[in-house]
């Protein structure tokens, strides 16, 4: 269960270089993936969303998120 933890901790700290992601910075720390799924959706379809939750504070997230989108070009639009 640690190695898992630390594995998750890791990830989301990790720069994304992926044309196909966009990193949302900045947003309450009660926001979820489904909330901040609902906001993206708009914009193309998501394949993945995480969220990475702060371990000092149980229930709330970092205040970081990432959006992963089927097709780059949806990311180059929301970028522009």
């Amino acid at each position: 269960m640690a190695q898992l933890k630390a594995k998750e901790e890791e990830e989301g700290e990790k720069k994304v270089i992926d044309p196909y992601t966009v990193k949302v910075r900045k947003f309450p720390s009660d926001v979820t993936e489904v909330e901040l799924r609902a906001i993206f959706e708009k914009y193309g379809y998501i394949t993945r969303i995480k969220v990475p939750m702060d371990q000092d504070y149980p229930g709330r997230n970092k205040g970081i998120g990432f959006v992963t989108y089927d097709k780059a070009e949806v990311v180059t639009g929301i970028c522009d």
